[in-house]
């Protein structure tokens, strides 16, 4: 029969344990050993039979051949650089570019209190798209001095808002912010072994955005947006 790993949820593997983050259900956990040795069989294609339809009792695994757009994504390129820690880097932002930053963020943590994480990100993907469609394919080449004038735009107008920080939040912000702005840029999930933390970002190619390289290098990508 065809299993492929249910579409709401990725993993990686952290101080030499399995690390699992459903965004459906905004939860990030840990397998049993016995169902951890079954997932590691089963991912180097030595799973019997019946460890296998123990992985279909658990959730982990689905029957039935995978959509072609299932499979989530787990990396992007290491970073090696960031934003923050370039020259060029400058705190200033326009007043438009403080609204943008203060409704993008007020917006941004309305969705993520009354709807799901999984279809909060469904939607930042479907406007990140949205808006690339608009870009002729001559200008869809990356310019990181765009990237990194903008981000300092965005983080030099984040005190407006009057909204707690937290890295949810203001990266799913600043993907929306950088989209308008035809900048595309991805939002990376990851997590540190023990003690166990989650923490999340903005990253363009090698390029963290709103993220220092020390703290990126520190965690491992789970899955990525």
């Amino acid at each position: 029969m065809a299993l492929h790993l249910h579409s709401d949820l990725s993993h990686c593997q952290v101080d030499g344990k399995l690390v699992f983050l459903d965004v459906r259900k905004d939860h990030y956990f840990r397998l049993s050993e016995a169902l951890e040795r079954r997932f590691l069989a089963y991912l180097r294609d030595d799973c019997s039979a019946a460890d296998k339809a123990r992985l279909v009792d658990a959730g982990l695994l689905i029957v039935g051949e995978a959509p072609a757009s299932s499979e989530p994504k787990y990396s992007v390129s290491p970073v090696r650089r960031s934003a923050m820690e370039q020259a060029q880097f400058v705190l200033r932002a326009t007043v438009l570019e403080r609204l943008d930053t203060v409704r993008t963020v007020t917006l941004s943590q309305f969705a993520l209190k009354t709807q799901p994480l999984g279809y909060v990100l469904s939607a930042l993907e479907v406007e990140r798209r949205r808006r690339m469609v608009l870009i002729p394919a001559s200008q869809q080449g990356r310019d990181d001095e765009a990237y990194i004038k903008a981000t300092a735009a965005f983080l030099a107008a984040r005190p407006y808002a009057p909204i707690e920080t937290r890295c949810l939040v203001d990266s799913i912000a600043l993907i929306r912010f950088l989209a308008k702005r035809r900048l595309p840029a991805d939002l990376v999930f990851a997590v540190t072994g023990t003690p166990f933390s989650a923490h999340c970002w903005v990253q363009v190619g090698d390029l963290a955005l709103n993220e220092t390289l020390g703290n990126t290098q520190a965690h491992t990508p789970i899955r990525v947006v």
